[in-house]
This record gives C-alpha cells, structure tokens and sequence, in this order.
C-alpha cells in the first residue's frame, strides 16, 4: 500500500490529484450535495486501504523535487 494524504500533494513523493479537487468542487454546491459526497467519501468508507481503492488517479511523480536548503538564524 502506498502511503499518501490525498489529494493534497507532498513534494517529491506525489502529486496533487487536481481531479479530485474538481470533482469536489463540482459536486458539492449544495448542502445536500455536499452529503452526498461526505457519505461516498468519509462516512461510508472502512478504512484506508479502501478510501485508496476508490482513487482512480496515478499521482506517480516523473522527477524527485528537492526544496532549497533553508537556514532559519539562531
């Protein structure tokens, strides 16, 4: 299993998964609508292994990134 926070990216390991963001956006203009998508999302989901399993993209990063050194004083 691979381990990510979806769909928020974490440099270097995977990319943003902007489908689900979309997705989200455009599903959830109402408060009903937003139920729904709470209920296919969060509540109805076992666990982890399942939320994964109902993600249908590859956020496979292409080149490792690397952030710059940073040096915060003493």
């Amino acid at each position: 299993m691979s381990v990510r926070c979806t769909p928020s990216p974490l440099a270097g390991h995977y990319n943003r998964d902007n489908g689900y963001y979309l997705d989200y956006h455009r599903r959830t203009a109402t408060q009903e609508a937003f139920n729904e998508w709470a209920d296919e999302w969060v509540y109805d989901v076992e666990n982890r292994d399942e939320y994964l399993e109902q993600i249908d993209a590859d956020l496979s990063i292409t080149d490792p990134t690397v952030a710059a050194e940073v040096q915060y004083g003493q």
